[in-house]
């Protein structure tokens, strides 16, 4: 329950930075990959956004299959990670330099 509780509000602290540097306001994010069947989770990161008029979705109710989606973007980072393709950017995390997944910054 900890966890599932932790992790809710790093999702829901995430989603904040990036509205706040990116100067947007969604009233709707839509969740895919296994974590949306949980329903515990899902009601944690309700519970902890702040603007209650923010509306969270399945992607499955736009007729997505979001464990397929889940799977794709898995295989993308894999090839990303393969090629040395860079995976987290400056411009977007403020870290360092672009680096690929399991590189240290």
């Amino acid at each position: 329950a900890t966890l599932t509780k932790f992790t809710a509000y790093l999702i829901t602290e995430g989603l904040r930075k990036i509205n706040k540097n990116n100067n947007v306001n969604p009233n709707q994010y839509i969740f895919c990959g296994g974590g949306r069947k949980n329903k515990s989770l899902m009601q944690s990161i309700e519970n902890y956004l702040v603007n209650k008029n923010i509306i969270i979705k399945d992607i499955d109710d736009f007729n997505f299959d979001g464990d397929f989606i889940e799977s794709q973007g898995m295989g993308l980072l894999a090839i990303r990670y393969l090629k040395k393709i860079p995976s987290t950017y400056r411009t977007t995390t403020g870290v360092t330099k672009n680096i690929y997944l399991g590189e240290t910054a």
